[in-house]
């Protein structure tokens, strides 16, 4: 019997720790090694490979709510993410979203997280699995984590772009 693979999320926590310039998130999306996440599940340095990578960023992993790109950089104790908004976008429906996502990040209340398929990966103690190899598919900013060890270092203001004008209509957005 052969098993198809299945898309799994792994979630962690946002901690806005500063704010400044417009329209970034940053922080862990993933710390290697013990403990387990809620979901079981060990994600083993490396799995990402070691190089950088780009997907995109959805909000609540929902492919029809794209709101920026996520650059992803393994590190040695996890992968970090940079969460680039589409807050300067010609639509207006996309930059209120990737807005509206902003603010929430700011407000410590969204979770990085990521979808990944499993290549090569091990049942643990915990339930899950010791992932040692996953393609990962998207980043995703969530509210609800299942990772509570990933610290967001910045959430960058649309508001706060050094020399910006804003119409009220993007204020408007905002409200």
């Amino acid at each position: 019997m052969q098993v198809e693979p299945v898309a799994r999320f792994s979630e962690l926590t946002l901690d806005v720790k500063a704010a400044s310039a417009a329209g970034t998130v940053e922080g862990w999306v993933t710390t290697y090694g013990p403990p387990a996440d809620r979901m079981g599940d060990v994600v083993i340095e490396g799995a990402f490979g070691l190089q950088k990578f780009e997907r995109p960023l959805l909000y609540n992993h929902d492919t029809n709510r794209v709101i920026g790109k996520a650059l992803f950089e393994p590190r040695a104790e996890g992968t970090w993410l940079k969460g680039i908004l589409a807050i300067d976008s010609p639509s207006v429906e996309l930059k209120a979203e990737a807005m509206r996502a902003n603010e929430l990040a700011k407000m410590g209340v969204l979770a990085f997280s990521f979808g990944y398929q499993t290549l090569v990966g091990k049942p643990n103690e915990h339930g899950g699995e010791d992932i040692h190899k996953a393609d990962v598919m998207e980043g995703s900013l969530v509210p609800i984590p299942a990772n509570p060890r990933a610290l967001v270092m910045a959430a960058k203001s649309y508001l706060v772009k050094a020399g910006a004008r804003h119409s009220s209509k993007d204020v408007d957005i905002l409200t």
